[in-house]
C-alpha cells in the first residue's frame, strides 16, 4: 500500500459534516497506547477518518462493555475457555500461554511443560505471562499436546485458528453487528495493544526502531504482519479478517511455516 494508507501524523480540525471520501478503505487496525507502551493516540488518525468508529478489542475498558467480553483474550467467560483436547482454563490467554514451552536463563535448563502447564490451568484471575518471564525465561518453541513441537510462526498458526473459533462460539452476534455497520458504510478502526508497527531508522541512533502506526486492513496486510517474526501479532488483525470475511482456513494454510529471515 501506498504511504496514504498507513498513518502517524496528527489529525486536522475538519468539520463533522465533511463526508469521508469513497475511496478509504472501510477497515483499519492501530496500535493502541498502553500503559509505557507507545500506540496511536485518536487524535493522531489520519484526516480521511474524521468520522469513524472505533473497535476496542482489548481489556483496557470497563468490564461490562460488550466488545471486551465479546473479543478480548483476557476475558474470562462463564464456564471457562474450553480447549481442543477437552481441558477448561480460565480463559483463551491462559490457553494460548500454556502452550509455551520456557527456557530458564541462569541454568539453559528448560522448565518442566507439567509445570507450566499446571500454573495456567488453576489461574484464578487473568495473566499476561508466567511468573517472572520477562526477567527469567525464553520461549524455546510451543507444545498444546504430547510429541508437539512448533516454531514461532507454526504457532500464529494455532493462534489465529484456534481464536477465531473462540469468537464465533462465544459471540458470533458480535461479530455480526460489526458486520452489519460496515455493510451501511461506516469506517471501522480496530485497536489492540499488540497492533501495527512500521520499522523507520532514528536519525540521532542511525538505528532500527518499530513505530505504532494505523493501517489500513486487507489480506496482503494481514500475511505481512504474520510474516513479521519481531513484533506480536495481535488478535486485532484476526477480528479484521474476520469482519471483512477472509477465509481464514485457506489463508492460514496457504501461509508459510518457516522463517524467512
Amino acid at each position: 500500500m501506498d504511504s496514504k494508507m498507513k498513518h502517524t501524523i496528527k489529525m486536522q480540525e475538519e468539520p463533522a459534516s465533511k463526508r469521508v471520501r469513497r475511496d478509504v478503505a472501510n477497515i483499519w487496525i492501530s496500535t493502541k497506547p498502553f500503559k509505557t507502551k507507545p500506540g496511536v493516540r485518536r487524535d493522531m488518525f489520519p484526516p480521511e477518518l474524521h468520522r469513524y468508529t472505533a473497535l476496542n478489542v482489548t481489556s483496557v475498558q470497563g468490564k461490562e462493555e460488550k466488545d471486551r467480553i465479546a473479543f478480548s483474550p483476557m476475558y474470562p467467560p462463564p464456564g471457562g475457555f474450553q480447549a481442543p483436547d477437552g481441558q477448561t482454563f480460565l480463559n483463551f490467554e491462559a490457553f494460548w500461554q500454556s502452550g509455551k514451552v520456557l527456557r530458564k536463563r541462569a541454568t539453559n535448563t528448560l522448565e518442566p511443560i507439567a509445570k507450566t502447564r499446571h500454573y495456567w490451568r488453576t489461574i484464578k484471575e487473568p495473566k499476561r505471562s508466567y511468573p517472572g518471564f520477562k526477567k527469567n525465561y525464553t520461549v524455546e518453541y510451543c507444545c498444546w499436546r504430547d510429541g508437539q513441537r512448533l516454531n514461532y510462526l507454526q504457532s500464529r498458526k494455532v493462534y489465529i485458528l484456534e481464536y477465531r473459533n473462540y469468537v464465533m462460539r462465544h459471540a458470533p452476534e458480535r461479530i455480526a453487528e460489526w458486520q452489519a455497520r460496515m455493510r451501511k458504510g461506516e469506517i471501522i478502526v480496530v485497536e489492540d495493544i499488540d497492533g501495527p508497527h512500521e520499522y523507520q531508522t532514528d536519525p540521532v541512533t542511525n538505528t532500527t526502531v518499530a513505530v505504532p502506526v494505523i493501517h489500513a486492513f486487507d489480506e496482503a496486510y494481514f500475511r505481512e504482519k504474520f510474516m513479521d517474526e519481531k513484533r506480536p501479532f495481535g488478535h486485532g488483525y484476526v477480528v479484521c479478517a474476520m469482519l471483512v470475511g477472509l477465509d481464514l482456513d485457506h489463508i492460514v494454510s496457504t501461509l508459510p511455516e518457516e522463517s524467512r529471515r
